[in-house]
């Protein structure tokens, strides 16, 4: 909620006192007055409005018996009370100005306070202070030591009161935090002069936001949001949509049915914790800034789709979508998940190029193996052919041995025990190259037996080669 100007008020001129008041009337929310009292011979030390004590911003400015200083209360009363202003002496000439301000921060209201000029030229009669936050409100006052009219050169608006001596506040509305000067001029030089700035702090809202039906809309924004604790819409939708200041969510966000929609941003979204749509989708779409989400995003049914934006989405923790589908896609800026995306069910939870190079490796995967399958079942089909022919050899030695040895069998029977003896009986046989023969034989019978029994190894595979 930005900062915006209530109510003024001011007093007329005071002198000789030691105490005076004046009415002034506050309405609207988070509240902040501010009183500035310009006072010759003694500052005032101590105010209060409706009774109640306000707080001093910081010490009087001082030059040569000229003061300036500020007082401010949070959470005023609302209506017309009285401001009263008090001096431990008494002033010679003094006047009170009071600004009320909606939107203030009510834990901590002063963003930022300055240590005060002084002078004694006609133009340039300011002081700057250096604000800590964006949107804050910068205050000014003066206290001149004639009842010349000045004129603001450096602010917004502003209001004074006039005497024996001047005494006038000014504000202006800083967006950027920084450096910022309320300044005023006049027509006589040479006259003493005293300046204070200070700036207030914009509320940040503090409590739970809670919509039982309907839509909690967050829309067309010019100025900055930020939300610090759970916000909740009971039914339809949570909304953030077109804005052009930024939005700061810093905690939970849950939309119990439909959807949570972040649309058409032209400024920063910040989505710093967890945020949780029941039902149907959390969408993020045709953002032109940064949206950032920082803890975990869940959908529980449906879609959470992020698509056409032209800034960068960062989703920076746990992605979770337990039906349906995550959707990111037509965006021209880069897109980050930086932990856990997970689906419990449903359809697919990655870019669609993403997710078309992930399956083109698969299927050269898939491909590659059936390759490796097919090339497998070619040497294992060798292997068969190789042994069938060596299976054929074999028969046919077998064959030749069962002949040589039908020939032979019936001379075994008859001869002596020596192939000498035998010799000269059959001098046409050629004993030991049958020996030799026979026992090759034997050899590949044994291997042929190895290999019914599905028992050869190298070896007896070398020895077989060898054999044939």
């Amino acid at each position: 909620m930005a900062i915006a100007l209530d109510a003024v008020a001011k007093s007329i001129e005071q002198t000789s006192t030691t105490n005076f008041t004046f009415s002034h009337t506050c309405t609207g929310s988070d509240l902040c007055l501010v009183v500035a009292v310009a006072s010759s011979a003694n500052p005032a030390t101590s105010a209060t409005y409706n009774g109640v004590s306000m707080t001093a911003v910081a010490a009087a400015t001082t030059l040569n018996g000229l003061y300036i200083r500020h007082f401010y209360l949070v959470a005023p009363a609302t209506g017309a009370n009285t401001v009263s202003i008090t001096f431990s002496s008494a002033a010679g000439v003094a006047y009170g100005l009071s600004a009320s301000f909606t939107g203030v921060d009510q834990s901590s209201p002063i963003d930022a306070t300055s240590t005060g000029s002084t002078g004694t030229s006609n133009t340039g009669m300011g002081d700057s202070v250096t604000t800590v936050a964006n949107n804050a409100m910068v205050l000014g006052g003066i206290a001149r030591g004639s009842g010349e009219t000045l004129t603001l050169t450096t602010g917004t608006a502003h209001q004074q009161t006039n005497g024996g001596g001047t005494g006038a506040q000014a504000y202006i509305l800083k967006a950027t935090a920084g450096a910022q000067t309320i300044d005023w001029s006049a027509t006589t030089s040479s006259i003493d002069w005293a300046t204070q700035n200070f700036s207030l702090a914009e509320v940040v809202n503090d409590t739970d936001v809670t919509a039982t039906t309907d839509a909690l809309v967050i829309s067309e924004q010019t100025a900055d949001i930020a939300h610090d604790r759970v916000v909740t819409a009971g039914t339809d939708a949570l909304s953030i949509a077109e804005q052009t200041a930024s939005v700061a969510l810093d905690v939970n966000i849950t939309a119990s049915t439909d959807a949570l929609v972040i649309a058409e941003q032209t400024a920063t979204v910040s989505l710093d914790i967890n945020i949780t749509a029941s039902t149907d989708a959390l969408v993020l779409t045709e953002n032109a800034a940064d949206v950032s989400t920082v803890s975990g995003i869940q959908a529980t049914t449906d879609e959470l789709v992020l698509t056409e934006n032209t800034a960068t989405i960062s989703l920076d923790v746990n992605v979770t979508a337990s039906t349906d589908s995550l959707v990111i896609s037509a965006n021209s800026a880069s897109i980050t998940l930086v932990s856990d995306v997970e689906e419990t069910s449903g359809g697919g939870w990655l870019p669609k190029e993403e997710l078309r190079k992930l399956q083109k490796i698969r299927s050269d995967l898939v491909k590659k193996e059936q390759e490796e399958r097919n090339l497998a079942l070619q040497d294992k089909r060798e292997e068969k052919r190789e042994l069938e022919r060596i299976f054929n050899r074999i028969n046919g030695i077998e064959e030749v041995s069962d002949e040589l040895e039908s020939i032979v069998e019936p001379f075994v029977k008859e001869v002596p025990d020596t192939a000498t003896e035998l010799q000269p009986q059959m001098p046409q046989i050629d004993f030991e190259a049958l020996a030799t023969q026979t026992k090759t034989a034997d050899k590949l019978r044994q291997l042929a037996d190895r290999l019914d029994q599905q028992r050869l190894d190298e070896d007896d595979a070398i020895a077989l080669l060898l054999l044939v």
